[in-house]
């Protein structure tokens, strides 16, 4: 029987999450200006910081992982500071990762449409 230590299987999620990271820096090239502008490791280092973030609310899917991200983009990298809203959701045991990020996607669109209702928001089901 194949065994894996705790050290190895974090060794795995380790690269696996950066790879992941990179497939989402390519998302952020490809839909927004400022991303391009970005030097690719800087933008890396960026995207592993938010998911290091968003972890830490308990997302953990590439679809949280993405649409944490994309909110963070828009809204600024501790936008879960700035606003409270999304503060006390993202904290808040009593919802699931899945639900957190619902939340987090519907309130990320209405607060853009608010404040500038012609703007395009992006698609946060896009996948990468």
């Amino acid at each position: 029987m194949l065994k894996f230590s705790d050290t190895q299987f974090s060794q795995l999620d380790d690269a696996a999450l950066r790879q992941f990271a990179a497939r989402a820096c390519a998302f952020l090239t490809e839909h927004f200006a400022d991303a391009a502008e970005v030097p690719q490791a800087q933008l890396l280092e960026s995207v592993m910081a938010q998911f290091a973030r968003a972890r830490r609310h308990g997302l953990e899917t590439d679809r949280q992982l993405l649409a944490y991200l994309v909110t963070a983009w828009l809204l600024g990298p501790t936008f879960d500071d700035y606003f409270t809203p999304p503060r006390l959701v993202l904290d808040d045991a009593g919802y699931s990762a899945d639900e957190k990020i619902e939340w987090l996607e519907g309130w990320t669109v209405e607060l853009l449409h608010r404040l500038s209702p012609d703007a395009v928001v992006p698609t946060f089901s896009a996948r990468c």
